[in-house]
């Protein structure tokens, strides 16, 4: 079994243990936003204090220079 390795990403300013959206989609072989209507399909079905803890929606720059958006899971220590 392959692991999905949480690492240090920089979050609102701060390095935070995360994984992101873009690396569970790699993981698996599927396009972002496969795992992002997952992720927000989720969010739907949990409460919002569960949502905050466990995701936050972030902004990037995509391959084509565009601003797309991904989602971290944080790691709360």
């Amino acid at each position: 079994m392959s692991v999905i390795e949480i690492a240090l990403k920089e979050i609102s300013d701060r390095s935070t243990p995360a994984v992101t959206s873009l690396h569970v989609a790699e993981h698996f072989g599927k396009e972002n936003f496969n795992v992002l209507n997952d992720v927000r399909r989720t969010i739907d079905k949990c409460s919002e204090s569960f949502n905050a803890l466990n995701f936050q929606p972030v902004e990037y720059m995509d391959a084509k220079g565009e601003t797309s958006t991904m989602f971290t899971g944080v790691h709360h220590v």
